[in-house]
């Protein structure tokens, strides 16, 4: 019996493994996409900025930080500039295992996104930005309303911030973001979140 439970884990860790592995090679694809657009622009060679998050949703929350690495130069758009960045993320999910229960940790999030971003003439400090990118999100997202079938997930947001500080290097956001598999595996629930966001550019 005790061996029968041994060989049961053994395959569980198994099979986490090669979720993981499967995960991984989904975000270098993406990477190898996105590369030759960054690389038109300027070399990814270090962070231009850096993050911390907290978000909300219904039964769940999060703790993120990242760092960010020019992806598009500034360029004149209409009546403001837009510009890019590509996003590197990693962060814990908490969420209710059971009604009624306290938050305890369940998920791990590594993330990478490209983000427009856009900076009307008229609203001095403000800006806009959207984005849509691929997170391992791990092991699979399951809190007491809502359960993820796959581990790679994309996860898309729009957000509204303002600048502030020395050169305006501080900023402030807030976020709604939206993660999901897309509807290639079964359940897809998806979870949606409020996020602020503090950033700091070097």
């Amino acid at each position: 019996m005790g061996l029968h439970r041994h060989d049961k884990r053994t395959s569980r860790i198994e099979r986490a493994h090669v979720g993981a592995a499967g995960v991984l090679a989904g975000l270098l694809a993406v990477a190898a996409v996105l590369a030759p657009a960054a690389a038109g622009a300027k070399e990814l060679v270090s962070p231009v900025g850096v993050f911390v998050e907290g978000g909300a949703a219904d039964d769940a929350r999060s703790l993120v930080v990242g760092a960010a690495w020019t992806w598009l130069q500034p360029s004149k758009g209409g009546e403001g500039h837009a510009s890019g960045y590509l996003e590197t993320s990693i962060g814990e999910w908490a969420c209710h295992k059971d009604a009624g229960e306290h938050y305890k940790s369940c998920s791990t999030q590594i993330g990478l996104t490209p983000v427009i971003r856009y900076q009307p003439s008229s609203w001095t400090n403000w800006f806009m930005e959207v984005g849509i990118g691929a997170d391992a999100i791990f092991p699979a997202y399951q809190s007491d309303q809502r359960r993820f079938a796959t581990e790679f997930n994309f996860g898309d947001h729009v957000g509204i911030g303002r600048k502030f500080g020395e050169q305006q290097r501080d900023e402030l956001e807030l976020r709604a973001e939206h993660y999901s598999n897309g509807g290639y595996k079964n359940p897809n629930p998806g979870e949606n979140w409020v996020q602020l966001r503090y950033m700091h550019w070097f």
